[in-house]
């Protein structure tokens, strides 16, 4: 069998990046679904435990209920703070 020229193995090496660079696309599309059905599902989780808790049916009412809460003094970043602390415990515990 004859040996390949460098102008042909040029080419089979062009087609080989072609071929990666498509399967590396697919790949990234495939994670970026995933990615946003994991969202949508945790959306919807935490969409159905407000309006279970809360009887909260609407954006709208939500968005109220929020401003309700921060006028009695809740305070979103303190309480955003305290979520974050607790994630990372639970994170650590499972870990551990």
């Amino acid at each position: 069998m004859p040996r390949k020229s460098e102008l042909e193995r040029l080419q089979e090496i062009e087609q080989k990046i072609v071929q990666l660079r498509a399967q590396k696309q697919q790949l990234e599309a495939r994670v970026k679904q995933k990615e946003r059905k994991e969202r949508t599902r945790r959306l919807i989780q935490i969409g159905a435990t407000f309006e279970k808790w809360w009887d909260v049916r609407t954006h709208e009412e939500a968005e109220w209920f929020i401003k309700k809460l921060e006028a009695q003094g809740l305070e979103p970043d303190k309480m955003k703070d305290a979520v974050r602390k607790r994630r990372g415990q639970q994170s650590a515990a499972q870990e551990g």
